[in-house]
């Protein structure tokens, strides 16, 4: 923790793994902020913190359901404000996280400067609302937090969510009229009749790229259509109990303005978080975001207890295939051998191009016997394929090492460096193989090194 002075507002963070503790502490430090680690949720509800500025949560690190934990983190600091970071870009749970009074949910990897960004917002927000009254700050409160939200599902939530407040309606639901499925996601209260939802929904369905605004009332309620970004999508607003007033729908288009302003400030962002994070050729993570994603998931595992499994993946023979072929061949086929790994693991695994013809894989919440049947299956799959690259039909094979946490290593270095050594053990056997990690692979290297 952090010496500061009296006059320093506090962050408190709940599930900060030791290995990113270091530039978060560097960063709370330039922004003349004192940083509280917490590392269990009934820790962080016993602060005796009065007030801090904001709360940020690791919301893996929560058990399931979310719900009661977001609730009471709320009513213990109503007056901060409440950061949620999550490795999983989940619209439900974006949805969940907004409901409870969270001003802003990041995705992993964060680096400090988008936790910069992030804060410095909260502390913004905070200043400019002790100034204003109401009615002033339903408006204020609704831009600001559009503004901050990190996701174009936040945003789209977040807007949802206030033009509902503002129309007191049933629900609300973003509709384009670009995609097959016009419907991109909907908010309504738990409860709310889904038939008439869905009769609503072909209603509009019919009217196909509607004007600016489309209005009209069935059962004595009114629906109102506003659209945004050259009228291909927009809100669909349903069950407004009263009649729609001019200043209301005034206020209803200033917020899609704002929210088309920043889906598109939030796509620049993305490209830029793309160059840092994402393999330029593959399209996979890179090793950058690997050492991220390793601290976060030993992070997870010390909170749930649930070990995760590490694979190191190298192509076999890719040099003699690049050197025939040439390069251009070369880089089109390690695109379509690292989709192929990626379509061989589930949703919530990792997948990242470590550099050259050699990949690695986050299995989370995966013991060793399930890390080897996914890795075998992974095996059997590109042994099997015949790949068509630039007309040419071309087959390799895969040499996969596991280590597993916290079996193997309890450090992410170690954890690669024993699943990179039982990849090599793979390849130098006979390759197109699978090895898990076992003591006798570094005895062997030793013995080996000394002859």
């Amino acid at each position: 923790m952090l010496i500061s002075p009296k006059n320093q507002q506090t962050i408190l963070f709940l599930g900060a793994s030791e290995e990113m503790r270091h530039p978060y502490e560097s960063l709370f430090s330039k922004m003349n902020l004192k940083a509280e680690w917490v590392t269990s949720f009934g820790e962080l509800s016993q602060n005796k913190t009065d007030s801090p500025l904001a709360v940020i949560i690791d919301i893996d690190s929560l058990s399931r359901p979310l719900e009661p934990h977001l609730e009471n983190l709320r009513f213990h600091f109503p007056k901060s404000e409440m950061i949620a970071i999550s490795s999983v870009d989940s619209a439900p749970t974006a949805l969940l996280v907004i409901r409870s009074g969270f001003s802003d949910f990041l995705l992993k990897p964060i680096s400090p400067e988008e936790l910069h960004w992030s804060i410095k917002k909260a502390i913004q927000k905070n200043e400019l609302f002790q100034k204003l009254q109401e009615p002033e700050t339903q408006l204020v409160r609704a831009l600001t937090q559009i503004s901050s939200s990190s996701t174009p599902s936040l945003v789209r939530l977040s807007t949802m969510e206030f033009l509902q407040d503002f129309f007191k309606s049933k629900g609300a639901g973003w509709i384009s009229f670009k995609e097959p499925d016009t419907t991109i996601m909907c908010s309504y209260p738990k409860g709310a009749n889904e038939n008439e939802i869905r009769t609503i929904l072909t209603q509009l369905k019919k009217t196909n790229s509607p004007p600016p605004a489309v209005t009209w009332s069935t059962n004595e309620n009114q629906h109102i259509f506003l659209s945004c970004l050259e009228n291909t999508q927009g809100v669909l607003i349903w069950g407004i109990p009263n009649k729609i007033q001019e200043e209301t729908l005034l206020l209803s288009k200033t917020l899609l303005e704002h929210a088309e302003l920043s889906l598109l400030n939030l796509e620049k962002f993305e490209e830029v978080k793309q160059l840092t994070f994402v393999d330029e050729l593959t399209g996979l993570y890179n090793s950058r975001y690997l050492r991220h994603a390793l601290a976060s998931a030993i992070n997870r595992s010390k909170t749930k207890v649930k070990n995760f499994s590490v694979l190191f993946i190298d192509v076999d023979y890719f040099k003699s295939i690049n050197t025939a072929h040439g390069h251009v061949v070369g880089s089109d086929f390690l695109i379509a051998i690292g989709r192929s790994i990626k379509n061989s693991v589930r949703e919530t695994d990792v997948v990242f191009r470590y550099g050259g013809d050699e990949f690695v894989v986050i299995l989370n919440e995966m013991e060793l016997e399930g890390a080897k049947f996914i890795a075998e299956r992974m095996r059997l799959s590109i042994e099997r394929r015949v790949f068509s690259i630039h007309g040419m039909k071309l087959k390799t094979t895969i040499s996969v090492g596991i280590a597993m946490y916290p079996e193997h290593a309890r450090d992410q270095d170690s954890l690669l460096k024993l699943a990179d050594m039982a990849m090599y053990s793979a390849k130098e056997l006979s390759r197109n193989t699978v090895h898990i990690y076992t003591p006798d692979l570094f005895a062997d290297k030793q013995e080996k090194a000394a002859s």
